[in-house]
C-alpha cells in the first residue's frame, strides 16, 4: 500500500484494497475511457485498455473518485470532459491522487536540470501521462505560465527517454483482472466446480489453457460418500 507519498505504483492493486475492483480491458477507439458502479461496499471500474498508459492509470485514479465521493455510477466517454462540478471534483481529486503535492514538489526541488528534463523524468517515476504531469507542476507554481505552455508544446520523444536512461513501465495492459478476483476464479477451477473454458473466460483470456494449474485430487472420503448415497429410485421405493 502507498504509505509515503510518492508514485503510487500498481494502482490496480491499490485500487483493489479501497475497494475498487478493475478490470483493464480492450474496449476498442469507441469504447470511452472507464466506467464505474458500485455493488455494495465495493466498486467495479472497467478501464479501456486500449487508451495509453498514462490515460489508463489516470481513468482508474478517476472511478476511485467516484468510489470515494459514493458516485453510484458513472460512465466516462472522455475523462477530459468535465461538465459536472462533481467531475471536476473527482478529477482534481485524480490529479493529486496520482501526484501528490508534497512528493512531487520536494522530487522535483531535488532534480537538477530544465523544466523538461525534470518533467520527462517524473512522468516516468510517476507513470502519468505528459499532459497530466505539465498541470501539476503549474497548479503548484513550480513553473511559470510560458515554462508551461512550452512543455505542453513539446512533449517527450523516444529519444528523450534513450538519453534520460528512462523508460516508461506500463500498468493496466489489457487484459487486467483484479488479484483477488483471479484467485478466486482459479480455486474455482482446482476445486472443480469450473470447467477450463469458463475459468479462461472469466479471467478474460489473461491466461491460455496450457497456462491453467493442476485440479485439486478429491479426497476419498468425496468418492466413498458417492458409491453410500442412496440413488433418488431406490429412495422412492423404501
Amino acid at each position: 500500500m502507498w504509505l509515503d507519498g510518492g508514485p503510487l505504483l500498481g494502482l490496480g492493486e491499490v485500487a483493489e484494497q479501497l475497494g475498487v475492483l478493475c478490470f483493464a480491458l480492450a474496449l476498442g477507439d469507441r469504447g470511452g475511457d472507464g466506467a464505474y458502479v458500485s455493488i455494495g461496499d465495493f466498486g467495479i471500474a472497467v478501464i479501456n485498455g486500449n487508451t495509453d498508459a498514462g490515460r489508463r492509470r489516470f481513468t482508474l485514479a478517476h472511478e476511485i473518485g467516484h468510489h470515494i465521493f459514493a458516485d453510484e455510477y458513472s460512465t466516462d466517454l472522455s475523462i477530459a470532459d468535465v461538465g459536472s462540478e462533481t467531475e471536476r471534483r473527482i478529477n482534481g481529486f485524480a490529479v493529486h491522487l496520482l501526484l501528490p503535492r508534497g512528493s512531487l514538489t520536494q522530487r522535483w526541488r531535488t532534480l537538477t536540470g530544465e523544466p523538461r528534463e525534470k518533467a520527462i523524468r517524473l512522468g516516468v517515476e510517476y507513470r502519468v501521462s505528459w499532459s497530466g504531469l505539465c498541470s501539476q507542476p503549474k497548479n503548484l507554481e513550480l513553473v511559470n505560465e510560458g515554462e508551461h505552455r512550452a512543455l505542453l508544446a513539446h512533449p517527450p520523444t523516444r529519444a528523450d527517454y534513450l538519453e534520460l536512461g528512462m523508460g516508461f513501465v506500463e500498468e493496466l495492459h489489457p487484459p487486467f483482472v483484479p488479484p483477488s478476483y483471479a484467485r478466486a476464479v482459479l480455486g474455482g477451477y482446482r476445486s472443480g466446480k469450473l470447467g477450463a473454458n469458463r475459468t479462461i473466460d472469466l479471467l478474460w483470456g489473461s491466461i491460455a489453457k496450457e497456462d491453467l494449474p493442476e485440479l485439486a485430487a478429491l479426497p476419498i472420503e468425496a468418492y466413498q460418500r458417492e458409491f453410500d448415497a442412496p440413488s433418488a429410485e431406490g429412495a422412492r421405493r423404501r
